[in-house]
C-alpha cells in the first residue's frame, strides 16, 4: 500500500505539512514533509494484512493508521503530538472526525521521558552531522588491504606500507592458510628485483612473512593463492 493509494481510496483522516515549513524554519532547498493519518476497511483492520504506517521512499511523508495513531498518542509519542498542534494554514485536509483528537486529552507525565529522549537524540544526531561536515570522511572506501598486518619482529606493520617499503607490489604476494591459527596467513612473495639463480621464485622463494587479516578470510581475490 502507498500514500497513493490512500489517496485514491480515500482513506485519509488527517494530513499536513510538517518539519521546519511548519514553523517558518525551512531554507530554500529544505524538503516539504507530509504526516497524516488514515484509517483501513474493516477487512483490511480486521485481517491479517494490517497495515500500521505507510511512507514514501524517503519517509518525507508519512501517514499512520488510525490505530497505531492512538498507541502512539497514548505514549506521549512528540510526533503525533506534533500533529495535533499543526497550525491551521499547514493543515492539507482534516475529516470532521479527526476534531475529537484533542492534545489535552492524551498529555501526561510521560512527555518528561518521550520528549527528553527525543531532544537527547536530535542533539545526537546534530553533533554527528556536525563532525561529518568538519571532519570529512575520506572520499575513498578503504579495501581489505587497509586491514591488513604483517609481522615484523615483535611487533605487526601495515601491510601496504611494508610492502611499500619493500619495493614489492600486491601482484608478487600469494597467501595461504595457516593451520590452527585463525586470520592468520603465511604471505609468500615473489622477489623479482634479483633474479638469481639462488633467488629465483621457481627455485627458492623467501620464507613467508606472517599476515593477520580478518577480512582476509572473507576476501582474498586480490591476493594469489
Amino acid at each position: 500500500m502507498t500514500i497513493s493509494d490512500l489517496r485514491q481510496r480515500g482513506l485519509i483522516l488527517f494530513e499536513a505539512i510538517s518539519g521546519s515549513r511548519a514553523y517558518g524554519t525551512h531554507l530554500p532547498h529544505s524538503d516539504t514533509d507530509l504526516k497524516g493519518v488514515f484509517i483501513l476497511p474493516e477487512t483490511e483492520f480486521y485481517g491479517l494484512d494490517y497495515v500500521p504506517q505507510v511512507a514514501n521512499e524517503t519517509n518525507d511523508e508519512v501517514f499512520y493508521e488510525l490505530r497505531r495513531f492512538v498507541e502512539l498518542l497514548l505514549k506521549n509519542n512528540p510526533t503525533v503530538l506534533e500533529l495535533l498542534g499543526t497550525p491551521p494554514d499547514c493543515v492539507i485536509s482534516r475529516h470532521p472526525l479527526f476534531a475529537a483528537f484533542r492534545a489535552e486529552d492524551f498529555l501526561s507525565k510521560l512527555c518528561r521521558q518521550s520528549f527528553a529522549e527525543y531532544a537527547v537524540a536530535q542533539i545526537r544526531k546534530a553533533r554527528g552531522l556536525n563532525k561529518k561536515i568538519n571532519h570529512p570522511e575520506p572520499p575513498t572506501r578503504k579495501s581489505v588491504l587497509d586491514f591488513c598486518y604483517v609481522t615484523v619482529g615483535a611487533g605487526a606493520q601495515p601491510v601496504q606500507l611494508w610492502l611499500a617499503h619493500h619495493g614489492y607490489s600486491i601482484a608478487q604476494c600469494g597467501l595461504a592458510n595457516v593451520p590452527h591459527l585463525t586470520d592468520l596467513y603465511a604471505l609468500f612473495v615473489e622477489d623479482k628485483k634479483a633474479p638469481t639463480a639462488t633467488e629465483a621464485w621457481c627455485a627458492t622463494p623467501k620464507p613467508p612473512r606472517m599476515c593477520c587479516c580478518r577480512p582476509c578470510r572473507k576476501d582474498r581475490s586480490q591476493w594469489r593463492t
